[in-house]
């Protein structure tokens, strides 16, 4: 792999190929099940689903290793009551077999970035303290069991990065400032350095870092209020399009009528700035067009807010197929299906749903919980990792000129872990 050169996986260009979703077991609840069997059931049948089981509560780990074959036998008559006979494109991986308790996130869009090489050799991309840092410890266990039962190899990364701060486009990457300030801070190193270091490492040749002021407004990271769309057209220009969050009145749930228009300008105010500075012309003459969805903004007890974002979505654009799979806030089995909660989602989603239409998206919701995953600040593109795309049409670029990547090994610039030769290894 010495002189192979990777990329980072993109976030629409491809078809869907390999999905990585947790499925966290305790004594109370098994957590993204619904969503895991909703996918299965609705995503083509080519796609191939590596789930990570952790069984996470004590109760349960103490009877071990009796709880794993429970776990894979209810799992897998789920499956097969959700309506799906083959289980064969279905990979469980298992923690817990030695009867260890371990600490998993439902975040597996975070930890770790799935890259792919010209050949088509896969791999993870990983920040090499990690391991070392994380409240959970699971997390980078997820990367290296994946790496053991698959054809995926690890690559060590020297910078902290969230994926859920990353989309990635043709040759290009949105990512958030925060990033970019917070390593080169927390390392003692020149900015420039450290996002020569991210466009070397994620093998692109350019990104944009947006930079925003969230103060005040409980907005996340990217992909709680944006996602790309592919190429569109607009006066006979092709250009990028993205698709960003928008609040209005009617978005706006569990606040006092004389409250809503302040909730409205203030998120507004900095999702109006960002669209503005993407849209508008850059330094890599990417052309962009930015087209605004609904985003609800719900108050949770005295002084909690919390997002349903319909861009926390899975987008795959190939060929002529363009498909988006977005989260459902509403439960289609619900008792009370007309309460006002429910109305208001269900008017989002057919909003939604509308405008990736118009832009010849087919559409298909995700029904799971929802509510419950995006109080704790994620959706569907949190829950999941695309670890496998075909089809992309992305041109390869030898992209950069390392010159100015003059490193020791362990103190300036980037590790010779992935760097030689002029090329990413």
């Amino acid at each position: 792999m010495h002189n192979t050169c990777f990329r980072a996986v993109s976030s629409v260009y491809g078809r869907i190929d390999h999905i990585l979703i947790v499925h966290i077991i305790d004594n109370e609840h098994s957590a993204n099940l619904e969503v895991i069997l909703n996918l299965y059931k609705s995503i083509p049948n080519h796609v191939k689903f590596f789930v990570y089981v952790a069984v996470q509560n004590h109760d349960l780990t103490a009877s071990l290793p009796v709880s794993i074959p429970r776990t894979v036998k209810d799992f897998f008559a789920s499956v097969r009551s959700n309506g799906e006979p083959d289980i064969r494109r279905c990979t469980l991986i298992l923690n817990n077999e030695n009867g260890e308790t371990t600490s998993v996130g439902s975040w597996v869009q975070d930890y770790f970035f799935a890259l792919e090489s010209e050949s088509g050799i896969p791999a993870f991309l990983e920040h090499i303290q990690f391991r070392h840092q994380s409240m959970y410890q699971g997390d980078a266990f997820i990367a290296d069991v994946l790496a053991s039962e698959t054809d995926f190899f690890l690559k060590p990364f020297p910078y902290a990065f969230r994926g859920g701060n990353i989309l990635v486009g043709d040759d290009y990457m949105l990512a958030s400032k925060t990033m970019l300030t917070t390593n080169a801070e927390h390392y003692g190193k020149d900015e420039a350095l450290v996002a020569e270091a991210f466009r070397c490492g994620f093998g692109l040749r350019h990104i944009l870092w947006i930079d925003y002021d969230s103060a005040g407004v409980e907005l996340g990271d990217l992909d709680m209020f944006i996602t790309l769309g592919g190429k569109t057209m607009e006066n006979n220009i092709e250009k990028e399009l993205v698709f960003i969050g928008q609040v209005e009145p009617a978005s706006v749930v569990g606040f006092g009528s004389d409250q809503v228009d302040a909730v409205v300008q203030r998120y507004n105010a900095v999702l109006d700035s960002v669209a503005d500075n993407i849209e508008q012309p850059n330094e890599y003459n990417i052309p962009f067009k930015i087209e605004r969805i609904p985003l609800v903004v719900e108050r949770k007890g005295r002084d909690q807010e919390r997002l349903r974002p319909y861009s926390n979505c899975l987008v795959e654009v190939y060929g002529r197929t363009k498909n988006v799979y977005i989260p459902c806030y509403t439960d289609s089995s619900s008792d009370t299906p007309y309460d006002d909660g429910a109305v208001l989602y269900r008017a989002m989603e057919y909003k939604a749903k509308k405008i990736f239409e118009s832009y010849q998206f087919t559409v298909v919701p995700i029904q799971g919980d929802f509510v419950s995953t995006t109080n704790r600040r994620g959706a569907l593109h949190c829950v999941t990792n695309v670890l496998k795309r075909s089809e992309s049409g992305r041109t390869w670029h030898i992209p950069f000129s390392y010159q100015t990547l003059n490193y020791n090994g362990n103190t300036d610039g980037v590790s010779t872990a992935y760097l030689s030769d002029n090329r990413l290894t």
